[in-house]
This record gives C-alpha cells, structure tokens and sequence, in this order.
C-alpha cells in the first residue's frame, strides 16, 4: 500500500466513533477482518446479503466486521 492509498483511508477513520481498528486481510480465502476491539471477541454474528458479517458482544456492541469477497468491494472502489 502506498501513501496515496493510506491517505484515502484518514477521513474514514476521523469520522469513525471507533478509533482503534484491526485489520487483517485472508488473501486466499479473499476475507478481511475488521476489529474494533482486540482480542475479538464476538459472540453474535449477524449476515446480510452482501456478505458482511458484524460481529457483536455479549452487550450487542459492534466489535468488527467481516467482509466475505472482500475483492469486489476494493473494485467497486476503485471504479468510482
């Protein structure tokens, strides 16, 4: 990743009530896993239809996401 790409990222972060994030990227299952929290620690998991998976704690707090085909989302972002 270059710093062009890293600079896109900073709004997001800025803006995000969640200040500390994780991330790990699964390359040959094509999976990112983000955390809010370290270690994770989600007991319940809810899925749409787009593939992403928000994981909660026992609160109902959001702790992460997990964003299945997680390729198509980087190419939708890049197109726009």
């Amino acid at each position: 990743m270059d710093e062009a790409e890293i600079m896109k990222i900073i709004p997001h972060v800025v803006r995000s009530s969640k200040k500390k994030v994780w991330i790990d990227y699964d390359e040959e299952a094509d999976v990112l896993y983000i955390s809010f929290v370290y270690p994770p620690n989600a007991i319940e998991h809810e899925e749409d239809e787009a593939g992403i998976i928000r994981n909660y704690d026992k609160e109902g707090e959001l702790t992460g996401l997990t964003i299945i085909a997680a390729k198509r989302f980087a190419e939708k972002a890049a197109a726009c």
